[in-house]
């Protein structure tokens, strides 16, 4: 039996030996099948009777029938596949048919050594092969696979395998780049340099010399003289990048490259392949700064085309100045060849100033800036404004938000072109807000404290260097007369220190601890103490929102004791005075210019610190301040409630904000100083008597309970809504701000929870102190000539009004507020806008300020003398400049100080219809918030009853066209660029309309610059909107259209596809060669031959691929190139047609899967070797080892056609 398996083993081995020898075989030469084995019911006779008789096999001694049946081991197999790859890019892919050899590990030495084969490589077009051939032998095989992506077990035997690569390089080939540039009459002509049009073919071309149509046929050569041609090399089948000319190249210059760079395969041929870069005109600004004179709107122009002249009536004037004529910043040359140089006056005819411009200028490759030059007058009037801080403001809060303005000193003939000395512009006179006359007295007479080292108006401003330098910059003084400069003061800004007293006894005062509520920590944390004391900034009379609460903010008190306010810690100590009824602002009476402040040497320079240690300042220092706490008993809570009287009789306001509580006496005839608030006088107040106070057993609800506190919150609430907001206590519940909520207990005697702890003082009643005020009147000023500085004498009470503090000046007067706008203030729909009504005005008396008009009897605000008829009031603003609105900030309220207000007057707010046209192209949708620089709002209806509206403002489509309103002088922001498939976009081009005799727009397109200049007139973003503008996207072809590749993949036999692979070569251009390639093969599929194309295509792909091929005449090789149609063709008449031969864009390559050879091995016992071996022998096949190509193809079929003569045969045979 063993000798049977061996016997079976060798012809199992002889049979694979024979099949490698003849690899190269057809593939159905062994791949068909003798019977149906999955049903041999209807064989079984036929296989029985006709097979030569089987000759039992027996169990050898020892052996078992399972070891008769088991199959024997099979033997390692080992594969070598050589792929052929071709670079593309950095990669390298499959581009051939692999060719794959095995070999067993049974082999005989004598089967071993007829595996020999030398191959040679495929010839690759457009690539080097690495090298001639190589050898399969079987100990290349074996050596290179051995041990390798082993796979397989040990019944069936394994397998290994390795893969060889012979990488082809890509050759190197030279593309030539044909830079043209866009005429300028004719944006659709692209010539080159010279201005010439020309084309070739290889072999012959054609010339339209410059200015003429005609074309003439002439040489290569010819045509090589004019052209721009830059060859760049390329390696076969890769994509390049066609780079432009650099900027710094001067034929460059003016012009804007098509794209940044074009993507393109290079051919395998490209002898007369060309790739055109197109070059489009540039447009530059031309900018005229006036120096002072009248504006001129900046221009765009594009290069080369003639400057435009400047209209007589725009021809720059300016005050004080004669204009002698205009400077360039670059130099610019004319149509007839003459030349300004940049920097001089460019001067015409006899030396004379060209003022308008009209020199024959053309426009350079550069931004141009005209200069006007001006004989200015040598002597000018200037003004300086003086600005002071606000003493309450938000961080960061803009300049109109944060300073005050004061006044405004004017200088009469001074030396035009100075620069004055702002940084010692004395401030006599000036009005600094929240200082008495006594001490503005001091100020204006430049008085200095602190040894003389510092001004006393340094207690409370500081001059901010930094910020005039800013806002004024290099200004100086124009002979215009209407130069302002603007002069900024700070507040004085403080270091508060809460500690202990320096000059109570030991016994009344402490080192006090001072905690609030962290949200971030959600706890209450020690803000202050012994070692730290409790510290913050604040500005002079800001309100100090900080000053600690006695009664619910500190700690650390001698046991039945509580606090009883705080004073300064002098530098000689003294307790003059309670600081203990807050709210406090950092004011000069109470805090920073005491009476005996000098005297007693001002604040400490030593703080205690509570440690043991003290805190040293320098002997200069005054902007430290330290105050120390008293202590005493006993003592309650106190609560201070704000009732301050309102804008109408009877009507009082709550000022919710004010409310604040207190440690203090709990003695009922103890008088509770008034506060000082600033813009509130306490109610029935006589200056010639001591400041008032107020004990608790001398009010109604002296003494409240924790009902009583629900019961005033009530009634508070239902006099004045609380809007506050809200705050954390020290146990973290969010309260309403100015709420009164009972204390029952002090924080420094409760616990965690705040309850009252062991050893506290509990309470069941608190005090209440109602304090009431009067509000103040102060001045509100009206002048309707801001061009004017008007001093206190001017006004009186035709122009002026006294008006109540915090009243909102947009409403103007309780006494014309019939529907109490003043309460709408901070809701959506504001107060109507009151104040700037004339007839407002005329009923409070101010009739210095109206007049009626006889054009039209309407009653008006005053115009200023010498205004201009186009002129109109645009409402009452805090400063000269008109900056800042009334209307535009409903927000702003009468201060506690006199306050000027000034008309300002401008142009109508004209609405202004803008139009983007993309024509034909597509327009991203426009947001109205960015089609503007800078939104506007303006006052829009019959005075009373205006609304405000914000503009710009977009409205409904016009097809395909976006709308929107604009208003006077707004500026347009440049939109995306549109697309148009087949079209470069040029920019905007601004369509101007025609007026009528009355100087009203028409609906007549103005076309006259375009006649004249023969370009489109480019618009110029960041311009003044003075009219109705129509912006139309300028559009130039570029001649390029998308060209279809589409792969056909095919059945092996070609009979039918099985597959298409689209793809799209994106613009490129008509006219000229485009190459691709069918990089679609790999490891699987490979590009048919033409010849087997031509013989197995049927039906619809052989008319596909004839017609094709006809056309393109590439033979579906790798590399393949045609000329690209164009969409339109001109009928011969100058019309444009569809062309029929445009579908002809498309690349067509055919695939077939690569050939395979799949072998069935059929077991046969020894018996029939011999006959095997005399088959093949006798069917006398062709050896083809050596043959290659066309003849190893001959061959090959010559074997298949002796085999399927003796299939039958053989069948029957195994």
């Amino acid at each position: 039996m063993e000798r049977m398996k061996t016997r079976l083993k060798r012809v199992f081995l002889f049979m694979l030996s024979a099949l490698m020898l003849f690899t190269s075989l057809p593939l159905s030469v062994f791949a068909e099948v003798n019977y149906n084995y999955d049903d041999l019911t209807d064989k079984k006779s036929e296989i029985v009777n006709k097979l030569t008789p089987v000759k039992p096999a027996k169990p050898e001694n020892g052996k078992t029938a399972e070891d008769l049946i088991k199959n024997p081991k099979q033997p390692d197999i080992y594969t070598l596949r050589t792929d052929y790859k071709v670079q593309r890019g950095e990669k390298y892919q499959v581009d051939y048919q692999p060719y794959i050899a095995s070999v067993g590990e049974a082999a005989s030495q004598a089967e071993k050594d007829k595996v020999n084969k030398t191959m040679d490589l495929p010839d690759i077009a457009g690539y080097d092969k690495p090298q001639e051939n190589f050898t399969i032998d079987y100990n290349t095989v074996k050596g290179a696979s051995d041990g390798k992506n082993k796979e397989g077990n040990d019944i069936n035997g394994f397998r290994f395998s390795d893969n060889k690569e012979f990488n082809y390089s890509a050759k190197s080939n030279k593309i030539k780049i044909k830079h043209v540039f866009q005429d300028l009459e004719d944006f659709t002509k692209y010539t080159n340099p010279d201005g010439t049009i020309t084309q070739s073919d290889g072999s012959k071309g054609t010339l339209i010399k410059k200015g003429e149509t005609r074309s003439e046929e002439v040489t290569i050569e010819e045509v090589e003289k004019h052209e721009l041609i830059i060859t760049q090399n390329g390696n076969t089948g890769s994509t390049m990048q066609a780079s432009p000319l650099s900027e710094s190249d001067p034929r460059r210059k003016g012009f804007i490259p098509e794209a940044d760079y074009i993507n393109m395969q290079v051919p395998q041929n490209a002898e007369n392949f060309v790739l055109e870069y197109r070059y489009n005109r540039a447009h530059y600004d031309v900018v005229f700064d006036t120096a002072g004179g009248t504006p001129l709107p900046t221009r765009t122009l594009y290069y080369g085309q003639a400057m435009p002249k400047i209209a007589d009536e725009d021809i720059p004037t300016k005050v004080g100045g004669d204009f002698q004529g205009w400077k360039p910043s670059v130099d610019l040359n004319t149509s007839d060849g003459k030349t300004f140089k940049a920097n001089e006056i460019i001067k015409v005819g006899t030396n004379e100033a060209s003022k308008n411009l009209d020199a024959n200028l053309i426009m350079p490759a550069s931004k141009v800036t005209f200069t006007a030059v001006w004989k200015d007058k040598e002597k000018a009037d200037y003004a300086v404004q003086f600005w002071a801080e606000k003493a309450d403001h938000a961080e960061g809060a803009s300049l109109m938000d944060k300073y005050d303005y004061m006044g405004t000193r004017v200088y009469k003939d001074k030396d035009t072109g100075m620069r004055p000395d702002l940084d010692n512009e004395p401030v006599n006179g000036l009005k600094f807000p929240d200082l008495d006359q006594a001490r503005l007295d001091k100020i204006w007479a430049n008085v200095r404290f602190n040894r003389g080292r510092n001004l006393y108006l340094n207690k409370f401003y500081v001059y901010n260097k930094k910020l005039t330098d800013d806002q004024n910059g290099d200004k100086t003084v124009s002979s215009t007369g209407k130069t302002v400069y603007n002069i900024y003061y700070d507040r004085q800004v403080y270091d508060l220190y809460f500690t202990k007293s320096n000059a109570q006894p030991d016994k009344n005062t402490i080192y006090p601890e001072i905690w609030g509520y962290d949200p971030a920590k959600e706890e209450s944390v020690m803000l202050g103490g012994p070692g730290k004391p409790y510290h913050y900034k604040a500005r002079f009379n800001e309100m100090m929102y900080k000053w600690p609460n006695d009664a619910k903010q500190t700690k650390g008190f001698t046991p039945g004791y509580q606090s009883f306010g705080w004073g300064p810690n002098y530098s000689v100590p003294n307790f003059p005075l309670h600081l203990d009824t807050p709210p406090y602002r950092l004011n000069a009476e109470e805090f920073l210019d005491m009476e005996k402040y000098t005297k007693w040497g001002g604040y400490t320079k030593n703080i205690d610190k509570g440690d043991g240690t003290t805190m040293d300042l320098e002997w200069s220092d005054f902007t430290t301040l330290s105050f120390g706490i008293k202590q005493d008993h006993p003592s309650i809570p106190h609560h201070m409630d704000f009732w301050m009287g309102g804008f109408k009789d009877g009507e009082t306001i709550i000022r919710y904000d004010l409310v604040r509580t207190k440690a203090d006496t709990a003695g009922m005839d103890y008088g509770h100083r008034y506060p000082k608030v600033t813009g509130f006088t306490p109610y029935g107040y006589d200056p010639k008597k001591q400041w008032p106070s107020i004990a608790e057993g001398s009010q109604e609800n002296g003494r409240v309970t924790e009902n009583d506190i629900d019961d005033l919150n009530d009634e508070r609430d239902a006099i004045t809504t609380n809007t506050c907001g809200s705050y954390y206590n020290n146990q973290g519940i969010k309260l309403p701000i100015g709420q009164l909520d009972f204390i029952p207990v002090f924080f420094s005697d409760s616990d965690e929870y705040g309850d009252v702890k062991k050893g506290g003082q509990e309470f069941k009643e608190n005090g209440y102190l109602r304090f009431k005020y009067t509000r103040n009147k102060y001045p509100l000023r009206f002048n309707y000539d801001p061009s004017i500085i008007r001093d206190d004498s001017y006004f009186n009470s035709k122009n002026q009004l006294d008006t109540f503090y915090e009243f909102p000046l947009k409403a103007l007067s309780p006494d014309v507020d019939d529907n109490n706008e003043y309460k709408k203030v901070n809701t959506k729909e504001g107060p109507k806008n009151l104040l700037d009504n004339p007839e407002n005005l005329q009923k409070l008396g101010l009739t210095d300020l109206v007049f009626t008009d006889s054009k039209d009897g309407k009653l008006k605000v005053k115009r200023p003398d010498n205004l201009s008829d186009q002129m109109v009031f645009k409402g009452w603003a805090l400063d000269p400049a008109g900056t800042k609105l009334i209307w535009e900030n409903p927000g702003e309220k009468m201060p506690f100080h006199p306050v000027n207000l000034y008309a300002k007057w401008g142009e109508p707010d004209y609405q202004w219809k803008v139009t983007f046209d993309p024509n034909g192209g597509n327009l991203s949708s426009i947001d109205e918030a960015k089609v503007t620089q800078k939104r506007k709002t303006i006052q829009v209806g019959d005075k009373g009853q205006e609304e405000t509206k914000t503009f710009a403002k977009k409205e409904k489509n016009e097809g395909d066209k976006q709308v929107f309103t604009v208003i006077q002088r707004q500026k347009l922001v440049e939109p995306k660029k549109p697309t148009k498939k087949g079209y470069d976009f040029m920019g905007w081009e601004a369509i101007r309309y025609t007026k009528d005799a009355k100087g009203d727009y028409t609906n007549q397109i103005d076309d006259s610059y375009r006649k004249t200049y023969k370009v489109p007139e480019l618009y110029s973003f960041g311009n003044d909107v003075v009219s109705p503008i129509y912006l139309k996207a300028i559009w130039v072809p570029n001649d390029r259209v998308d060209v279809k590749v589409e792969h056909h993949i095919l059945s092996l036999d070609l009979s039918k596809e099985t597959e298409m692979r689209p793809e799209t070569l994106y613009g490129k251009r008509t006219g000229y060669l485009v190459a691709t390639s069918g990089d679609k093969q790999d490891e699987k599929y490979i590009l048919a031959n033409h010849k087997e194309l031509e013989e197995k295509l049927t039906g619809d792909l052989k008319t596909l691929y004839d017609e094709y091929n006809r056309r393109v005449k590439a033979d579906n090789t790798y590399f393949q190139t045609f000329k690209v149609e164009p969409e339109k063709i001109d009928d011969g008449s100058g019309n444009l047609i569809d062309n029929p031969k445009f579908k002809d864009n498309v690349f067509h390559f055919f695939y077939r899967p690569f050939r395979t050879r799949d072998y069935k091995v059929n077991y046969i016992d020894e018996r029939g070797k011999a006959e095997v071996e005399k088959f093949f022998t006798d069917l006398k096949l062709t050896d083809t080892s050596g043959l290659k190509d066309d003849a190893l193809l001959k061959a090959n079929e010559g074997n298949k056609e002796k085999f399927e003569a003796k299939r039958t045969d053989f069948e029957k045979l195994i």
